[in-house]
């Protein structure tokens, strides 16, 4: 295996990673195997998507995406922010088997008693699919490491997560943002189709978009002119962020990768709360992503904060145009439910909090039999069926919601139902028992000092 570095032609992106397929030209892929690429928006509410009834935001390429599959409406993420969020795509697992609470940034790590990075001897769906013959790549938002640029440079690289090659927006071995960043991250996508159309292949693209700092183009600032500033640079983010996602789609459909190539879509968490800060002035945490009514933000653990879009399409397999309202699917179902879809199996002492969910992608009704838990900020929650339970912080009781038929958690049910309260407590202690109280020694920098 060789060490490679390439450098984006348009501006300074690095590319690093081990491949073996460096030299000579990509082989013939087999029609056996289907590709799979999965597009992540960072920050993006499920009320945003104008086929999830956003008046104001536009998202024509999504709203095909899912015309041409399936928009399962119950979708969960395994943490409403960031880091956690993600590393519960790529393991199949609860975050916190791994102690990871927050998004990796040093001095979070030592105040959370978190580690420095997600453990490389954890699951990862795309070193299965590497084993398996697939060539493997990631490009834009990592944050399995802290961020900034020059720290932990003794963290693993994606590599020891089965990426052959990586183009990240920055980090220990990228440049930092630059104001070109979003159409680098999808011109690298299209170009990655394009290299490897004739071999199997599975690509995360993680976008920037609608994360902030907001930096909308010219030309989509333009197609919104009717709204406050602050909302227009958001709503031009998500034009932004649906055309990218456009010329991904249409690359599939330039290379005859459409019908071979399963697509997956989602946010990472719930869109950040409004808020006019002070000490911000010109607005870059400003949020006006929608939670399609479901009650709290990012960093929460109700509803707007994990409650996320899921749409995936995949031609002959999984039926067009179908809205999914009953089945619930989540982050920790996506990597054995991928492995399901192109035939790679599990390996024996494989321990997932998820499950195969791919009958419900090709439209089956299955009842989920696995709870799904979260955390953030001190408070956590149990999903068990149509129960949600959330603790209460400060002193306050944990509230109980029927999540199906009050989706907006507005009616705590608590008091009725005691005994779903403290099944549903005993069910939260006894995971909650099995986690990590410090972080594995091996997961922590060497350079472990808090610099600002």
């Amino acid at each position: 295996m060789i060490l490679s570095s390439f450098t984006h032609p348009t501006l300074s992106i690095v590319l690093m990673g081990v491949s073996v397929f460096l030299a000579g030209e990509p082989k013939q892929a087999s029609t056996a195997k289907p590709n799979v690429l999965f597009i992540l928006a960072d920050d993006m509410g499920w009320g945003d998507l104008s086929c999830h009834g956003h008046p104001q935001y536009k998202t024509p390429n999504l709203d095909r995406l899912a015309s041409q599959g399936i928009d399962v409406q119950q979708f969960y993420v395994a943490a409403p922010i960031c880091s956690p969020s993600r590393a519960g795509f790529l393991t199949g697992q609860s975050p916190m088997r791994y102690g990871i609470r927050m998004p990796y940034a040093l001095d979070v790590n030592i105040k959370e008693n978190q580690p420095d990075w997600l453990d490389p001897r954890a699951p990862s769906v795309a070193r299965l699919l590497q084993g398996a013959g697939y060539h493997t790549g990631i490009i834009g938002k990592w944050h399995l490491v802290e961020e900034f640029q020059g720290r932990m440079v003794d963290a693993p690289t994606p590599a020891a997560y089965g990426f052959n090659e990586w183009q990240l927006m920055r980090g220990p071995w990228a440049p930092a943002l630059d104001k070109d960043f979003n159409h680098q991250v999808y011109q690298a996508a299209v170009d990655f189709l394009r290299d490897n159309r004739q071999r199997p292949f599975y690509l995360t693209v993680t976008m920037h978009e609608t994360h902030v700092p907001y930096l909308p183009s010219k030309s989509a600032l333009q197609a919104v002119t009717d709204l406050p500033e602050m909302q227009r640079k958001y709503a031009a983010s998500v034009i932004d962020a649906d055309r990218g996602i456009g010329r991904i789609l249409d690359a599939l459909r330039e290379h005859s990768l459409e019908q071979n190539t399963l697509v997956l879509f989602s946010s990472d968490n719930g869109p950040a709360r409004r808020k006019d800060d002070p000490e911000d002035p010109h607005g870059e945490r400003f949020n006006a992503g929608a939670t399609g009514g479901r009650r709290g933000w990012k960093g929460e653990v109700y509803e707007g904060g994990i409650h996320q879009p899921f749409i995936a399409r995949w031609p002959g397999h999984i039926p067009a145009g179908k809205v999914d309202t009953v089945n619930v699917l989540a982050g920790v179902d996506f990597l054995p439910t991928v492995c399901a879809a192109v035939g790679v199996a599990l390996p024996a002492d494989y321990k997932g909090d998820g499950e195969n969910r791919l009958p419900v992608l090709t439209g089956k009704v299955l009842p989920r039999t696995t709870p799904l838990f979260w955390y953030a900020a001190g408070q956590y929650a149990v999903r068990d069926q149509h129960w949600k339970l959330v603790t209460g912080k400060n002193g306050k009781p944990a509230e109980l919601f029927d999540i199906v038929a009050d989706p907006g958690e507005s009616q705590d049910l608590a008091a009725k139902h005691q005994e779903i309260v403290r099944k549903l407590e005993e069910m939260l202690r006894d995971w909650h028992a099995a986690l990590p109280t410090s972080p594995d020694p091996a997961c922590l920098s060497k350079t472990r000092v808090v610099k600002r």
